[in-house]
Parts: structure tokens; C-alpha cells; sequence
């Protein structure tokens, strides 16, 4: 295995920590220039030697059983000529997390379930706003890539893997495009961390110390990229997900062919997903909340969707196509080929599943919530 650490300009103690580790694994880069999130990650991935990629943001962990699981995943998958896994996600919350999370320090859910399921189909589950987007294949600390996958989107790119923000959305865009299929895992590959200095929640959270400055530098980075975000769907500071796929597919349009490219942008589309995203931000009641909402509304009068017509669309064709997609993902799951739990090494019975609150265990550390999992689930990692 590589370790790729790339320290974009830090100013804490990140670099002499780095210095003084020997381990001939581990690389330690600096990129050129101070870059976008997205440009960073290109840059970086540039360097990788794997075949097998993925990316660990800062306040992101993996699983301490991370390589047992991952090198049995990547046997099924090579099995059944898979090129992307993905998994279930588990969360940790650094502290200061709480204003805009709750009384939450960890919450883990396991099983043995391990299936391959329809990317295409799945992709829009997030596009109507039945799930995130980062809940798919996105390269990101619960999704591992084959090489080939990344090489195929930079060669019909023009040497580009990244073309737009978000980053992780790009590359669930990507996986969409290019993968009818993907294998997938109920036993978590990683962490998904959140602390006060996450830039997904400085974008769509307000109230805490220091988000605003925060927000202020993401969003100045991405607006002196020369990544282009779609017009469709208006200023990044929306912080919709919806949006931010439905944006990151119409950008990759070069990776697809065909009818599905070309409904991606039809009116009918863009009417159905707009709807979905009306629908997600009216769940945020909050003064960052309205204010998004606002901008929302302009950017879909522009594309000349009033909100009573995105309302009604969601009360009957929205649910309508939420239940018809829902159906062809039960059919296509009868018809997939069934993945004996066994094969990583499963012998639970049923879910496990483990929560902590910050109150109740303010000194939790990431290592003694590994030694929770350890000692509850009923995993054999001997290989």
C-alpha cells in the first residue's frame, strides 16, 4: 500500500509532524500552488502509483480492519469484473460539532449484506433527493476506484478527472457515467468525520465560531478555479446536494453517450430534480437556511420554474418517480448475483450497530471506538 499525504499550505504543526515519520510507504507532497479543493485533489491524484485509489480527507478516518476487508471486497469484485466498491458509511464528530449535529460523538451500523447494485439507477436516487450524493460510489473514504476508472474519465477529459466542484460529487459523476455497476459493502470501509472546520458544513451552516470565515475562503477558492460549475444550477453557495450532482453530471457530459446524456438535460429533468431540491432545502429552517432558499428561487425562476410549479411537480410526479425507481431497483436486485456474507469473513447474525453521545463520553477517542466495533462485531480478519 502508498500513503500520499499532501499538505496544502497548513499553517499548524501538520509539517514537523510529517518531518519526523520514517516509513517508506508514506509520501509527503506540497502542492505547487494554493488550490481549490477539487484542483488539490487532482493534483494529488496525479502522483498516486495504486490500483486501487482513495481519497481520506482530514478529519476522515479508516477502519482498523480497512485492508483485511478491502482486499476481500477487491477479490469479489475482480470476480465479477467490477471496477468500483463502495461502502457503508460510519460518522465521527470531532468535538464542536454539536450546534449543528447534536449530542452525537460516533454512530456506526454494520452487516453482512454485500451486494452489486445498478450505478445508473442509484445515481438518480440522489438526483431526486432520496438519498445524498455522497452516499454513492464518490472515491472518498467509504469507495475505492480501479486505476482504469480514474485513467477513462482523464483520457475522454482531456487529461482532466476533475472538471467541477464539489469534488466528491465529480467523482460520483464519474461512477455514474462510466460504471453500469458497483460493488457494494454494509460493513463500513471508513470514517466519515465532521468537525468545525469541514467545508461542506462552513457552506450550508450558520451560528458556529468561525464557519463564516471559513465559508468565505471555500467559496473564494472555488470562484478563482478554473473549474466551472454548471449555470444551471446557480451559485455554489446554495449548498444543495441535489444540485451539486445534478450539476457535477452535466459537466462531465464527455464521459456518456446516448439517450441518458441527453435526458440529463431535458426539461422534463431539470424539472424533476429542481423539484427535488426545493424540497430538500425547505427542510432547513434555519437563517442560513432561508437565505439559501432565496438564492434558490432566483436561480430557478431562471430557468423558468416558479415555486408553486416545483411545489405541485413534487406532490405528484416526483413521488411518482421516487416509487417507479424504487420498483426497478427491487427488480434489478432480484436478478443480481447473490454474495455469500462469508466471503469477508461475516458471521454476525443481523445488524450491529453502535452509538455514543458527546455528553456521556466527552474524551471518546477514534481509537477506543475502533475497540467498540472490535469487540462487538463477529468478523474473523485472520486471513
Amino acid at each position: 500500500m502508498e500513503l500520499l499525504v499532501s499538505d496544502d499550505y497548513s499553517t499548524d504543526t501538520t509539517q514537523e509532524y510529517l518531518a519526523a515519520q520514517v516509513d517508506e510507504r508514506l509520501g509527503v507532497l506540497h502542492p505547487p500552488a494554493d488550490l481549490s479543493m477539487a484542483e488539490h485533489w487532482e493534483w494529488v491524484l496525479g502522483q498516486a502509483r495504486g490500483e486501487w485509489l482513495i481519497f481520506v480527507g482530514q478529519d476522515d478516518g479508516l477502519q482498523s480492519y480497512f485492508f483485511t476487508l478491502a482486499d476481500r471486497l477487491v477479490r469479489i469484485a475482480e470476480e465479477h469484473d467490477l471496477k468500483v466498491i463502495s461502502s457503508r458509511r460510519a460518522y465521527w464528530f470531532w468535538p464542536g460539532c454539536e450546534t449543528s449535529y447534536g449530542d452525537v460523538a460516533l454512530s456506526y451500523g454494520a452487516s453482512g449484506k454485500i451486494s452489486i447494485l445498478p450505478t445508473r439507477l442509484i445515481g438518480w436516487t440522489a438526483l431526486l433527493g432520496m438519498r445524498d450524493y455522497f452516499d454513492l460510489p464518490q472515491m472518498y473514504t467509504t469507495s475505492l476506484f480501479h486505476r482504469s476508472v480514474i485513467e477513462r474519465a482523464r483520457k475522454l477529459q482531456g487529461g482532466r478527472v476533475f472538471v467541477t466542484h464539489p469534488q466528491d460529487a465529480n467523482l460520483a459523476a464519474i461512477a455514474y457515467s462510466l460504471e453500469s455497476r458497483y460493488l457494494y459493502s454494509d460493513i463500513p470501509l471508513g470514517w466519515v468525520g465532521s468537525s468545525p472546520r469541514s467545508a461542506g458544513l462552513a457552506v450550508t451552516a450558520s451560528g458556529m465560531d468561525g464557519l463564516e470565515e471559513l465559508k468565505d475562503s471555500y467559496l473564494k477558492s472555488v470562484d478563482r478555479s478554473a473549474l466551472k460549475c454548471s449555470d444551471t444550477i446557480g451559485p455554489f453557495s446554495i449548498g444543495s446536494t441535489v444540485l451539486y450532482y445534478f450539476g457535477a453530471l452535466l459537466e462531465t457530459d464527455k464521459l456518456r453517450k446516448g439517450r441518458s446524456c441527453g435526458f440529463l438535460s431535458s426539461r422534463t429533468a431539470k424539472r424533476l430534480v429542481f423539484s427535488a431540491a426545493y424540497s430538500e432545502l425547505s427542510h432547513a429552517a434555519d437563517t442560513a437556511g432561508d437565505r439559501r432558499m432565496s438564492v434558490f428561487l432566483e436561480t430557478a425562476a431562471g430557468n423558468a420554474f416558479s415555486q408553486i410549479g416545483l411545489s405541485r411537480t413534487g406532490r405528484v410526479f416526483l413521488r411518482l418517480a421516487r416509487a417507479i425507481l424504487r420498483s426497478l431497483i427491487r427488480l434489478r436486485s432480484m436478478w443480481a448475483p447473490r454474495i455469500d456474507p462469508a466471503a469477508v469473513g461475516w458471521s454476525s447474525v443481523g445488524e450491529v450497530t453502535i452509538h455514543r453521545r458527546r455528553s456521556e463520553f466527552p474524551d471518546i477517542s477514534l481509537e477506543a471506538a475502533q475497540e467498540l466495533i472490535e469487540e462487538m462485531l463477529g468478523i474473523s480478519w485472520d486471513e
